[in-house]
This record gives structure tokens, C-alpha cells and sequence, in this order.
């Protein structure tokens, strides 16, 4: 939670926005390849992964309406 704070910070000041679509999705790719790796399930580690973003995206935007 801290962690999304502060990326929240970072991206308010460069004015990036919150939501990146594009990233999240090689993000959840690329995690998903790594379970696939390690004998998980890649669609399983994809949704784990995908509520993470999820909730940090949402802190995210309630640091940037402060």
C-alpha cells in the first residue's frame, strides 16, 4: 500500500497517468510465462497478479484526488 503511494506520488508529479494498459498487460504476460516456468498455473497466477494491479491502481487514484 505504501509502495502504490508512492508510485502515485511519482506519476502525479511527472503527470503520468494512472492506468497504462499497454504495461499492466506485458506485466501480466510476462508473469504469467514466469508461472508457467515454475510448474503454476499461468492463468491463476495472472489473476492474482491482476487484482495487485487492480487495488494498486485504485490507491493510486485516490492519492491523485487528495
Amino acid at each position: 500500500m505504501d509502495l502504490a503511494s508512492q508510485i502515485a506520488e511519482c506519476k502525479i508529479q511527472n503527470k503520468l497517468s494512472i492506468i497504462s494498459r499497454e504495461i499492466e498487460e506485458k506485466r501480466l504476460n510476462k508473469f504469467a510465462d514466469f508461472a508457467k516456468q515454475i510448474g503454476l498455473n499461468p492463468d491463476f497466477a495472472k489473476s492474482i497478479l491482476y487484482l495487485i494491479i487492480g487495488e494498486a491502481c485504485r490507491i493510486e487514484m485516490e492519492e491523485q484526488y487528495k
